[in-house]
């Protein structure tokens, strides 16, 4: 059965490479999931060809969606950082 264990139980030599892991997925987190909002807003954009409104609001929501995935990425990456 696996122990998750204690901090002080992990190895010493285990530390810098659990702390890239962390880094690296603190990091791509954010695009992740703006590229899977992104995705599902182009299926929406797609259908909506005989709907005006919503391929405009399509494209609106997808650009706030990417301005602010970029945005949180930068901060996140320059937070994680230190």
């Amino acid at each position: 059965m696996w122990d998750w264990g204690h901090p002080t139980q992990i190895k010493p030599e285990w530390f810098t490479p659990l702390k890239q892991c962390t880094y690296a997925f603190t990091v791509l987190y954010n695009p992740a999931i703006m590229a899977t909002k992104t995705a599902i807003l182009i299926l929406y954009y797609r259908i909506a060809a005989a709907h005006l409104f919503l391929r405009y609001d399509s494209l609106f929501t997808m650009a706030v969606i990417n301005i602010a995935g970029i945005v949180f990425t930068l901060s996140t990456s320059s937070s994680a950082a230190r």
